[in-house]
């Protein structure tokens, strides 16, 4: 008599539920009821259809465009799990007519772990706090938007001269400032363009 034996083998968790996951999460933590379009969004259709949300040939999230929609609340670490993510648009858009605003508070760490990030508009926040030093590690960041983010103070991260790309870093109408140390100075003397104030 043979007795088959099988082996019990773990399932590594399915990469698009996860991406499901992570958009769950962000609207779970900014009020996504609330929101001022969340058409498809928690629903089984494909992702590309949930409002916002652009997707790769492969169906990974690629963009978040949810500017001005009435987002409250804080950004969710759980974005730092779309690697795939190279536009990410959570602030304000005061050219378009009724447009809303968002009120978002704090940015995790974990956004600093996208890789493949090259534009971040976190502009007309009126509750961000602070700028977490992780966002150095955007290495393919293209250009980075705090301005008129009122609530900001304090100097900009130093690890930000590790990002090497010839970035557009805009930050006025904050009460942040640029580092006036040597490394960083030559640092905003090489992007594209900067816009906001010195630190005294």
């Amino acid at each position: 008599m043979v007795i088959a034996v099988t082996a019990c083998q773990s399932q590594e968790p399915d990469p698009l539920s996860q991406q499901r996951s992570a958009l769950k999460a962000l609207y779970d933590a900014t009020g996504g009821d609330d929101w001022s379009q969340s058409d498809n969004w928690l629903s089984d259709r494909p992702l590309e259809d949930w409002y916002g949300i652009s997707t790769n040939a492969d169906g990974y999230v690629d963009s978040i465009y949810l500017a001005g929609n009435e987002l409250s609340g804080s950004i969710p670490a759980e974005l730092g799990e779309l690697d795939s993510l190279k536009y990410l648009h959570l602030g304000d858009v005061r050219s378009i007519i009724d447009a809303g605003s968002n009120y978002l508070s704090s940015i995790p760490a974990e956004l600093g772990s996208l890789g493949n990030l090259k534009y971040l508009d976190l502009s007309r926040n009126s509750r961000l706090s602070s700028i977490p030093a992780e966002l150095g590690n955007l290495a393919n960041l293209k250009w980075l938007n705090l301005a008129s983010s009122r609530d900001l103070v304090g100097p900009l991260p130093t690890e930000l001269v590790r990002i090497q790309n010839s970035m557009v870093l805009r930050f006025h109408d904050t009460s942040l400032c640029a580092p006036t140390d040597p490394d960083f100075q030559d640092w905003l003397e090489g992007l594209e363009s900067w816009s906001g104030n010195l630190c005294d």
